[in-house]
C-alpha cells in the first residue's frame, strides 16, 4: 500500500472513530487505523518474517491501550450512543 493510501486510510479511521454513533463504527474506525499501521510495518519488515494481521492487531491494541478505551467508552470519548 502506498504512503498516501495509508495516510488516507489512517485519517478516515480516526475520523470514523471520533464521530462514531455506536461501538461498531468506533471499532471499524480503529481497524482502519490498525490496517494502515500494519501495511507500513509489512513494508518495513522487508525480508524478515512478519505476523499476519490478526496477530499484529492484537499486539497493536495492547500497545495502544485501545482495548481499555473501548471497554470504558464514554460519550465524551466519541459520538457513540448519542
Amino acid at each position: 500500500m502506498q504512503y498516501e493510501d495509508r495516510e488516507r486510510l489512517k485519517s478516515a479511521g480516526w475520523t470514523k472513530f471520533q464521530n462514531a454513533q455506536d461501538i461498531y463504527e468506533a471499532v471499524e474506525g480503529i481497524e482502519y487505523v490498525m490496517r494502515s499501521h500494519f501495511w507500513l510495518s509489512v513494508e518495513s519488515a522487508r525480508r524478515r518474517k512478519h505476523p499476519d494481521f490478526d496477530t499484529y492487531a492484537s499486539h497493536w491494541l495492547s500497545a495502544q491501550k485501545i482495548l481499555l478505551k473501548l471497554q470504558g467508552l464514554k460519550r465524551s470519548d466519541c459520538g457513540c450512543f448519542n
